[in-house]
C-alpha cells in the first residue's frame, strides 16, 4: 500500500500528466466555490410608464445570493418585490422555498409565496397543503395562485369552481385576499366574467407593450430572459401596476 501512494506521489508531482490533472482538479475547485462574475445590465428592454419592477424565482434558479440581488441596479431597475413558489398540488414543497423565503426576508426584499395549481386534484387539499408550508409574516405580500392549465375533460365551470375553493381557504387563513396569476390568454377565455375578477391578477405576457387583457392587473410578467446579479440563469421579471406607496399597502398588516 506505501509503494502505491509514493508512485501516486510521484505521478501527480513530477509527471506532465499528474501535473496537468492536479491543475485541472485545482481550477474545477476554485471555479465551484468563487462568486460569478458581477452582473450589471438585466439586459432587456423594460416597459415604459412604470417604476416598480420585481422577480419571480423557483427552485429552477438553484442557490440565489439574496444580498446580491437586493443590491442590483440597471438603469431604473431594482427588485423591488419577489414572488418564489412555495407548494404544488397536494404534496410537492418547492426545494428551494425555504432557502429562498428567509434570504429575501434578510435582505429587506417583500416577497410572496405562490401554488402552482393542478385543477385534476382535489382543491382543498392543495390550499391546506399551501398553509401548512407557508408562514407568512407582517410585510409580506399576498398569497399566489397559479393557474396555467386545465386537465382534459374538465369545463370552464368546474375550473372556476375549484380555483374559487382555493382561493377562499387561503383568504380565511391568512386574512388577505389572495392575488391569481396567469397569461393573459387563458385569463380571457376561462375567468373573464367570473368570480375570479374580485382578486388582484398577476397576468403574464412576454414580449409586448402591455398585455393582452382589459383586465384590471397589479402585477405584469413580462419577460422571462432577464440577467439579476446573485442568480445563475435566466429570470422571470415583473412590473407594479401602481406607485411603491401603493405597493406597500398591499403587504400584510
Amino acid at each position: 500500500m506505501l509503494a502505491v501512494l509514493l508512485l501516486l506521489f510521484i505521478f501527480l508531482l513530477f509527471t506532465n500528466p499528474g501535473r496537468y490533472f492536479m491543475s485541472w482538479v485545482f481550477e474545477k475547485t476554485v471555479s465551484e466555490h468563487s462568486s460569478p462574475e458581477k452582473i450589471t445590465r438585466i439586459g432587456i428592454p423594460l416597459p415604459e410608464e412604470y417604476s416598480v419592477f420585481g422577480i419571480d424565482v423557483s427552485r429552477y434558479q438553484n442557490n440565489i445570493e439574496w444580498n446580491r440581488v437586493a443590491d442590483f441596479k440597471s438603469g431604473r431597475f431594482t427588485v423591488e418585490f419577489v414572488f418564489m413558489k412555495a407548494t404544488e398540488g397536494t404534496s410537492m414543497k418547492d426545494p428551494q422555498f425555504s432557502s429562498n423565503w428567509k434570504g429575501a426576508f434578510q435582505n429587506g426584499i417583500p416577497r410572496g409565496a405562490y401554488h402552482f395549481f393542478r385543477a385534476g386534484l382535489d382543491a382543498e387539499k392543495q390550499a391546506n397543503h399551501f398553509c401548512r408550508n407557508v408562514k407568512m409574516q407582517t410585510g409580506d405580500l399576498p398569497p399566489v395562485l397559479d393557474v396555467e392549465e386545465i386537465p382534459a375533460g374538465m369545463n370552464k365551470s368546474e375550473l372556476v369552481n375549484a380555483v374559487k375553493v382555493w382561493l377562499q381557504i387561503v383568504e380565511r387563513y391568512y386574512r388577505i385576499k389572495p392575488i391569481v396569476y396567469t397569461g393573459a390568454n387563458f385569463y380571457e377565455q376561462y375567468f373573464r366574467g367570473t368570480i375570479v375578477e374580485k382578486y388582484p391578477l398577476w397576468v403574464a405576457h412576454y414580449y409586448q407593450n402591455r398585455p393582452a387583457t382589459f383586465a384590471d392587473w397589479k402585477y405584469w410578467q413580462f419577460s422571462d430572459k432577464a440577467s439579476i446579479d446573485g442568480i445563475s440563469g435566466p429570470v422571470d421579471v415583473n412590473v407594479f401596476s401602481g406607485s411603491a406607496a401603493q405597493l406597500e399597502s398591499m403587504r400584510k398588516k
